[in-house]
């Protein structure tokens, strides 16, 4: 199982940033794009500083750095 898998997150899940970092900022939603096995998966969102392959907005961020929001859009 993968870092992410593990602490039950999957692909398309969105997560509040709980610190500036690569680019986000505090309090800002992003949404888990890419889960390469890594403790630090591939997230979009706005972003001031980088881009993803596909020209959104987006960048990595350690699990640590998150924390789930629930389905009625609220921290989980």
């Amino acid at each position: 199982m993968t870092p992410c898998e593990e602490l039950g997150y999957k692909v398309g899940d969105k997560f509040i940033v709980e610190t500036f970092v690569s680019g986000f900022v505090e309090g800002q939603t992003v949404t888990l794009y890419r889960d390469f096995g890594t403790d630090i998966p591939l997230f979009k969102g706005d972003n001031e500083h980088y881009s993803l392959c596909d020209g959104e907005p987006g960048a990595y961020i350690h699990v640590n750095l998150i924390t789930p929001v629930d389905d009625g859009g609220h921290d989980a």
